[in-house]
């Protein structure tokens, strides 16, 4: 026996409904929390103790304290159920080869140390590098800066390795960490990674490292962008261009 035409539609209709929201499902899930695949290598992200006590002396206990609040965010506790902290963010888009208005200073100098810290809530991971400053290109009538001194420098994300052993990381889109031994040229800035008032603390806007008499990006911006163009350029060019822009050959203070 043959169906009515009309039934027949009706199943055709409903099966289209049933596919387009399994497609829909689908789409979704593969974008939240988390990308398809890691961007970048996370071999230079700092690893953090969950339990790792504050500084016992006060002076450092409280310093440490108020940065940990800085980062606290509404997101959910990490824990032994969490994977990896992914965040998209639009930090990039407009930025120039050589940010220099969004940085409060800009120096050059080279990693010897990198940490990571938890937020006081436990929402967040941040890292810190110190930075032993060989020159100061441009800098802060706030907190100015010393050459031949060392700077401590952060940056939202980080890893975290939990009591079980196992290690979340965090990370925003495209962004990098500095190679502790590497050189760079630092773009800093005193407003917090999410936004807002950083006090006197120095954030990293972006960096070049520079290495072999040659450039490279710190952080893996997707081709076509301005900053991904300077990769491999040579040392030389890279700092005259930057200094003309400053306005002049650099003033160490």
């Amino acid at each position: 026996m043959k169906k009515p035409t009309s039934l027949i539609g009706l199943t055709s209709f409903l099966c289209f409904i049933s596919i387009l929201l399994v497609m829909t499902f689908n789409s979704h899930s593969q974008n939240v929390g988390t990308p398809k695949s890691p961007e970048i290598d996370f071999k230079n992200f700092p690893i953090a103790s969950f339990d790792e006590p504050l500084p016992t002396e006060s002076q450092a206990r409280v310093a440490r304290e108020a940065k940990n609040k800085k980062f606290n965010s509404k997101a959910k506790s990490i824990s032994e159920s969490s994977t990896q902290i992914f965040t998209v963010m639009d930090w990039d888009i407009g930025l120039p080869t050589f940010p220099i208005e969004r940085s409060f200073a800009v120096v050059i100098g080279r990693i010897t140390e990198a940490k990571a810290f938890l937020s006081e809530d436990k929402t967040a991971i941040y890292s810190e590098f110190k930075v032993q400053i060989d020159s100061v290109l441009k800098n802060d009538d706030r907190c100015p800066i010393q050459p031949e001194t060392s700077l401590i420098v952060g940056r939202d994300g980080g890893r975290v390795r939990l009591p079980s052993g196992k290690i979340v990381v965090s990370w925003i889109n495209h962004q990098n960490m500095p190679a502790v031994g590497g050189k760079y040229a630092l773009f800093l800035t005193h407003e917090l990674p999410r936004g807002g008032d950083g006090g006197t603390d120095f954030y990293i806007v972006t960096a070049y490292e520079l290495a072999n008499g040659n450039v490279f990006p710190m952080d893996d911006i997707p081709s076509g962008h301005p900053i991904a163009a300077i990769k491999g350029r040579s040392e030389s060019s890279f700092l005259n261009d930057l200094q003309s822009l400053l306005g002049s050959s650099p003033k160490l203070r």
